[in-house]
């Protein structure tokens, strides 16, 4: 489970996956694109972005591992329908 997590952090560099993030609801949107720099602004450390976004650092790192889950889950169901 974590090896696919980092493996999705480490796509949301791509435009592609970029472009997933706008799928999104909003909250884990703005938590991954604080956290990765999406749009260009520079990586956003934990406890910062709760500062931000007015939630604690733990809910932060939930919010993060949800939505990184479903865009490894995204991609897998993509992958199947290409196959």
């Amino acid at each position: 489970h974590e090896g696919v997590l980092y493996l999705e952090q480490r796509r949301l560099q791509t435009t592609a996956s970029q472009d997933r993030v706008e799928e999104l609801p909003e909250t884990e949107r703005n938590v991954l694109k604080l956290r990765y720099g999406i749009n260009g602004d520079d990586p956003t450390p934990l406890r910062e972005t709760g500062k931000r976004l007015g939630m604690s650092p733990e809910r932060v790192r939930q919010i993060e591992s949800k939505a990184l889950a479903q865009l490894a889950m995204r991609r897998e169901l993509d992958a199947l329908r290409v196959g």
